[in-house]
C-alpha cells in the first residue's frame, strides 16, 4: 500500500448539520438570521466578556425566511 501524496487523496467525508427546526409534519421549519449590535464601521460588537452582543429586542431583529 502507498502514502497518499496529497490530501485530496485521503478518503474523507463531510458532515453537514442543519440548524433548521423540523415543524410536526416533519417538513423543515423556517431559516432565521439573527442580527448583532454594530459599531459605526459595521463591525459586531463584543461586551466585556468577549461575547457578541445583540440588540436589547432581540425578537425585532430576527429575520425569518423561508
Amino acid at each position: 500500500m502507498t502514502k497518499p501524496k496529497t490530501l485530496d487523496q485521503l478518503p474523507h467525508f463531510h458532515v453537514l448539520c442543519p440548524i433548521r427546526p423540523i415543524e410536526q409534519n416533519g417538513k423543515w421549519g423556517l431559516k432565521q438570521r439573527r442580527g448583532y449590535e454594530l459599531d459605526e464601521d459595521g463591525n459586531r460588537i463584543r461586551d466585556q466578556n468577549g461575547e457578541f452582543l445583540f440588540p436589547e429586542n432581540s425578537q425585532a431583529v430576527t429575520i425569518v425566511y423561508g
